[in-house]
């Protein structure tokens, strides 16, 4: 007995690599839209280790770029990366007061991104289920 197969080898490649850009988009939107809603528009400060409150549109900053090799989900305004960032961890930063002094001012760990990845986590593996 004998078995011929052909495999056009390009063509699934193509295919893998098609479904895999696909499933990295929707993956980023997904966790994009899970970390848009945590934020909750009030006034005042969010309790420490609770995603931040959005006073100015913060929330609307998020974007994400997805290409075949990853996707960047977070703020992308160059001015607000380093907000993002000592939102998400935490830390200190020297700014002016309303005497125009600089003074240090200590922000508590508000994550946004961790939290969003850990709850979307499910959502995104099964974005994957099947792809090919």
């Amino acid at each position: 007995m004998q078995v011929r197969l052909d495999l056009e080898l390009g063509k699934v490649l193509q295919a893998a690599e098609a479904a895999g850009e696909k499933a990295f988009r929707r993956a980023g939107a997904y966790l994009r839209k899970v970390a848009r809603s945590s934020i909750k528009r009030k006034s005042g400060a969010s309790t420490p280790g609770t995603p931040p409150h959005d006073h100015r549109g913060f929330r609307r900053t998020f974007a994400f770029y997805a290409d075949r090799f990853g996707v960047i989900v977070g703020p992308m305004a160059k001015r607000l990366r380093w907000l993002a960032a000592l939102h998400e961890f935490g830390g200190t930063v020297r700014v002016k007061n309303r005497k125009n002094e600089l003074v240090i001012a200590r922000y508590p760990a508000r994550p946004t991104m961790g939290p969003a990845l850990e709850k979307s986590r499910a959502g995104i593996l099964k974005m994957w289920k099947n792809i090919v």
